[in-house]
């Protein structure tokens, strides 16, 4: 018997549009998410003086890190994600169309893995300091 967070992730990723899976899929955007919600809550605690916004912003930018290191999981679906880890491809000596993009796709997981890494550490970081800043100014 599969583990209920499983079945719930399957259940979940089978009801995701395709259009939504390439929007999560895209390092620009998350990236650009999570630049917004820092400079709105460090704007927003340094006007109001309330630090604890700032604080909150770590929250996001933990979950934003998490999603861009899940990126292969999202971009292709679990079951298509856990096929492709199955399949050894020896390749060709003039690689195909589909060799090309699946090499730029794991490229960019890789560069969305380590992006997420770092952005999950300094929002955890945030998260759990970042409310503190306000009794240094």
């Amino acid at each position: 018997m599969k583990n209920w967070l499983y079945l719930l992730y399957i259940e979940h990723t089978a009801k995701c549009s395709p259009k939504f899976r390439s929007y999560l899929s895209k390092i620009w955007l998350l990236e650009l998410i999570a630049f917004l919600i820092v400079f709105i809550s460090i704007t927003s605690s340094y006007t109001t003086g309330k630090w604890h916004w700032f604080g909150r912003s770590g929250a996001w930018l933990t979950i934003i890190g998490v999603i861009l290191s899940a990126r292969p999981l999202i971009r292709m679906g679990f079951n298509q994600w856990l096929q492709s880890k199955s399949i050894i491809d020896l390749g060709s000596i003039n690689p195909t169309i589909e060799e090309i993009e699946k090499e730029k796709q794991e490229n960019q997981d890789n560069k969305a893995f380590n992006i997420g890494i770092k952005m999950s550490i300094i929002g955890t970081l945030i998260w759990a300091y970042g409310d503190l800043i306000g009794e240094f100014l």
